[in-house]
């Protein structure tokens, strides 16, 4: 259901618009005052606004590029006199997506609203398709600079570090850590740390199944906790020797021809959004690009 915000200083015209927008399906808002709009377009609240091009504390006109400032794609449809058609005209070189005229019939001005609502859900779709087409891209470029990292050296533990460290960086984490299964023992063995406390995590070492890192070692499944306190399969002792405070994390294994042999974790998502899919997907990626530089190095190993 779209939201519509009608601002006009006319209170019979508020109503009208109100009760016809209403019937017809839609959320509707409606105000005096033209200082309210830029508070509501600020929560995102609003879809569509009718707006009155005379109001008692200014012009329309004049809030136009503010609005558009604060949301360029909302569609405003001015609201005008006879007298002030030219103005209106104006407005739409300025960005007002339709305007109509008093006084105004029902489907005059449920039909102006209905094609702004879908220019609105338009619009929006379009930005989300773009900033996933971005993320995409960027998917892209980060694994084809891993791949080119693992083609340019047999050094594994400078590959393992970059590897990592894009994770870290793509996933806009805090820290990131690379584990293997020491063969002998199955525990799982720091190879690489990166963030704050990295140098004090490698001195421990896990058990297969003891922590988050554990647990996925031991189940071969990713895991994405967005908040660690209540998770029983956190091992809050090593924040409490390292100093570091652990928030959330994102655990996928490394596999080799079936087998797990270690896991990379990234920690604490920088921003509001948590760990997602998205966020998971591209680090599984990053493991499996990680698992061929293990092997690479070990069959190097055998022949040289």
């Amino acid at each position: 259901m779209a939201r519509v915000l009608v601002v006009d200083d006319d209170r019979v015209i508020r109503e009208q618009a109100r009760i016809l927008l209403s019937r017809a399906g839609f959320q509707v808002t409606s105000v005096a005052d033209g200082r309210e709009v830029f508070d509501r377009i600020r929560t995102n609240t609003v879809d569509v606004l009718l707006l009155d091009i005379v109001l008692a504390e200014g012009s329309g006109l004049d809030m136009l590029p503010l609005i558009k400032g604060l949301d360029p794609d909302l569609p405003v449809i001015i609201v005008t006199g006879y007298a002030s058609l030219d103005a209106a005209i104006e407005a739409l070189k300025g960005g007002a997506y339709d305007f109509i005229q008093k006084p105004f019939a029902a489907e005059q001005i449920i039909s102006a609203v209905r094609r702004a609502a879908e220019r609105r859900q338009l619009d929006l779709r379009n930005k989300s398709l773009m900033l996933e087409l971005s993320k995409k891209m960027n998917e892209v470029v980060i694994l084809k600079q891993v791949g080119e990292t693992i083609s340019s050296t047999l050094d594994l533990r400078a590959i393992l570090a970059a590897l990592l460290g894009a994770a870290k960086d793509a996933l806009h984490s805090e820290a990131s850590s690379l584990l293997l299964v020491e063969e002998a023992t199955g525990d799982l063995v720091f190879e690489v740390a990166l963030g704050e406390r990295g140098e004090r995590v490698k001195e421990f070492r896990l058990r297969r199944g003891q922590g988050i890192a554990g647990w996925v070692a031991e189940h071969g499944e990713p895991l994405c906790i967005p908040d660690v306190a209540g998770d029983s399969r956190f091992l809050a002792q090593v924040d409490a020797t390292t100093g570091f405070v652990t928030r959330s994390v994102l655990c996928v294994p490394l596999r080799l021809k079936g087998t797990t042999i270690g896991v990379i974790e990234v920690m604490n998502k920088l921003g509001p959004r948590p760990y997602d899919q998205e966020d998971e997907r591209l680090l599984a990626a990053i493991a499996s690009q990680a698992a061929v530089a293990i092997e690479n190095a070990k069959l190097y190993r055998r022949v040289s």
